[in-house]
């Protein structure tokens, strides 16, 4: 039977097996998505490697190639992959034990006389720290979830210089089509101031029809400068997100007709706000402070010291311990 002092200490232990259990899960998930990310890391890192950058005087440019180069070759890209693989490796050193610490006493003389054995002449310690508090496995989720925020990071930046590439290739995609447009336009005026020239000297026309179709063709001819200027700029643009010469030719875009969504409107918007990066590095921020609570609760619980010291005398043949 038991007695009135037993149940809180059952209680206790069960408690105790239940926060045990619910941190080691915690762990399991964050080990788990960290290495999901590493995957996705590794295959970020494969397609960067297969990518080249768009052949220079090509007559077309496709939009994977762009996506590609970007990915390989884009500086903040890069930066924030290398911020993501740093964090991740920190994550095996917040989980190791304290470094073992050896030390060592030699003593090479004395200036008094005492008996050979009466000191210890050469002394050698071994003493490590043993984490039973569990401080360790604290800081250990802490870079866990520190990581993932940076690989959050990482996506974040991967994703809005993808969105800069795709809109600067479709705005140069536009502008040739544009461009086409103006060319058959002033190909059309051509032909009808050639018409109201030989009018006008027929007579049948007077000056001022002559006049206006002149001065709408070179309106035609002022905005195909503006596109030009437009194009230019947008080229640069992209050449400096695939880390290129700004001055450096692209081809002209290569769209395919299927612009159709890959999924309902309302499915994508639920996609985007489930694998919304900011979000994903909010909730790691949230465990973050999580674990760093729960370290700071652990911080006055004492962890015990194994040490192990010899000692030797002079006149001994053998060694203290």
């Amino acid at each position: 039977m038991l007695n009135k002092y037993e149940f809180p200490f059952c209680h206790l232990q069960r408690r105790t097996l239940i926060t045990f259990w619910a941190e080691r899960l915690e762990s399991q998930i964050l080990l788990v998505l960290l290495a999901a990310s590493s995957l996705i890391g590794q295959t970020y890192g494969r397609e960067g490697g297969k990518a080249m950058n768009p052949p220079e005087g090509s007559s077309s440019l496709s939009l994977s190639q762009v996506i590609a180069s970007v990915l390989a070759h884009n500086p903040m890209i890069q930066s924030a992959q290398a911020k993501w693989f740093a964090a991740k490796e920190r994550i095996p050193q917040a989980a190791a034990w304290e470094d073992l610490r050896v030390g060592t006493n030699i003593v090479f003389g004395r200036f008094v006389s005492v008996p050979a054995n009466a000191f210890t002449d050469q002394m050698v310690s071994i003493e490590q720290m043993i984490p039973l508090s569990g401080k360790n496995r604290s800081k250990e989720r802490v870079a866990a979830a520190e990581a993932l925020g940076a690989f959050e990071e990482a996506r974040r930046q991967e994703l809005d210089v993808i969105a800069k590439a795709k809109a600067s290739y479709y705005q140069i995609s536009n502008f040739y089509q544009l461009l086409d447009i103006n060319h058959a336009d002033e190909a059309s005026l051509v032909q009808s101031v050639d018409s109201t020239r030989s009018k006008f000297e027929f007579g049948t026309q007077g000056q001022a029809d002559l006049l206006l179709a002149e001065s709408e063709r070179q309106k035609i001819i002022e905005a195909r400068r503006d596109i030009e200027q437009k194009l230019s700029d947008q080229e640069s643009s992209l050449n400096v997100l695939m880390n290129r010469d700004p001055f450096a030719p692209l081809g002209h875009p290569n769209v395919d007709g299927d612009n159709s969504l890959p999924a309902p409107p309302e499915r994508l918007r639920q996609l985007v706000l489930a694998n919304r990066p900011e979000v994903r590095e909010a909730q790691t921020k949230v465990t973050a402070a999580r674990a760093k609570l729960e370290l700071a609760k652990r911080e006055w619980i004492p962890d015990p010291t194994l040490s192990i010291q010899a000692d030797h005398y002079n006149a001994g043949s053998q060694i203290a311990w």
